[in-house]
């Protein structure tokens, strides 16, 4: 049945539920789209579909049959080239399949950016390298399939991880940069980067995302900015909303990469706004439906991170109990629940914000957030 202002949300996840409940708060009627039968946001959307986000045409039937207004997404980089295909075909707003093509495959984004080094590989493949490198798919998420290898005994298997967990069955392999890890929410307008909220971003040995950090270096700021801008004007990238990973070597010097053409997940885009006050998320939901992009009055960024909570085990849940120091939780699953030991960005137990008096005062308190036992098993 069609409805006046509907906007199709792709996923229905924890980050998806977010972006499906601010559109409700703008008065937008919510389709949520999802392959899991039981997904979060299946109870909270005004529609739920049971399709995947990568089924192209199923959803553009939808999208049609529904006469939506505006398509978005959010944390998920594959759902986004869907994004693009309906967005294209109904004259909607989203970066295009040719912007979602090159960033939505992490070989065609480097060589575009014209990295050296960088080596496309299929199942069977063992080229000879210069360790250590970094082997991950070509398409994929949640920091899956990502090894650091060290030598040539490791490299087959390796690649035939990342193979496994891309969906195009391809992996690149590319040196690995040492150095400090950064994650951020970018907003393109007219070529330039119009705002910019860069993370410090905590990883594990498995490069899990374990919490992003609130940034007030004013000189890291601007050298960032000028970076991207150049990414900006090289990939000729249309006007949006963006997520961006990146390292900054012992030099100095800042190496992109991954981006994502919408806002990212695991926690960042609400921790913009738990720490400027800026509201990323609604104003993507409307530039997706109007094409205008709001932004923020001030761009100052108060001490405030967002701790991504996961399991080292196993079990099924008995109890939850947060860190006394979040100011803010919120768990993704309940007592009685079962869960498994996080292996993959993707499994995540919840994501918790804190606010300190200093960026000093906050990087004390990050380390024993992270460490906090979210939860007990029984």
């Amino acid at each position: 049945m069609s409805q006046s202002k509907t906007i199709l949300i792709l996923g229905a996840g924890h980050y998806q539920t977010v972006a499906i409940k601010k559109a409700q708060a703008l008065g937008y009627h919510v389709i949520a789209v999802s392959n899991i039968e039981n997904d979060l946001g299946k109870s909270i959307a005004d529609n739920f579909e049971l399709c995947s986000t990568l089924d192209q045409n199923e959803v553009l039937k939808i999208a049609k049959e529904n006469s939506i207004v505006g398509i978005m997404t959010i944390a998920s980089e594959l759902a986004s080239t869907t994004a693009s295909f309906v967005a294209e075909e109904l004259n909607l707003i989203w970066p295009s399949s040719k912007t979602t093509a090159i960033i939505g495959d992490k070989y065609s984004f480097q060589t575009t950016l014209k990295k050296s080094n960088i080596l496309h590989c299929k199942k069977g493949d063992a080229p000879k390298v210069n360790y250590p490198v970094i082997v991950k798919p070509c398409k994929a998420s949640g920091a899956s399939g990502i090894s650091l290898i060290n030598n040539h005994r490791e490299l087959k298997a390796a690649i035939s991880k990342a193979c496994d967990c891309s969906f195009n069955n391809s992996c690149l392999i590319e040196p690995y940069i040492s150095g400090t890890h950064y994650g951020g929410s970018v907003i393109i307008k007219k070529r330039e980067i119009a705002f910019l909220f860069p993370t410090l971003k905590i990883i594990s040995e498995q490069f899990i995302t374990l919490a992003h950090i609130s940034i007030s270096d004013a000189s890291f700021h601007y050298s960032l900015s000028s970076f991207l801008t150049d990414v900006v004007q090289k990939l000729n990238l249309e006007d949006g909303f963006y997520d961006i990973d990146l390292v900054q070597d012992r030099l100095g010097e800042i190496h992109l990469i991954e981006m994502g053409s919408r806002l990212g997940g695991n926690g960042i885009s609400s921790l913009v706004e738990f720490s400027t006050g800026y509201d990323i998320i609604s104003a993507a939901i409307n530039y997706a439906i109007f094409g205008e992009i709001q932004l923020p009055k001030t761009t100052t960024a108060m001490p405030a991170a967002c701790i991504v909570y996961r399991s080292k085990k196993t079990g099924v849940i008995s109890k939850i109990t947060p860190s006394k120091y979040c100011n803010e939780h919120h768990a993704f699953f309940q007592s009685g629940d079962h869960v498994t030991e996080s292996k993959q960005g993707n499994q995540q137990l919840g994501i918790g914000f804190l606010r300190a008096d200093s960026h000093k005062d906050l990087h004390n308190l990050v380390p024993s957030v992270i460490a906090h036992e979210f939860i007990e098993l029984q």
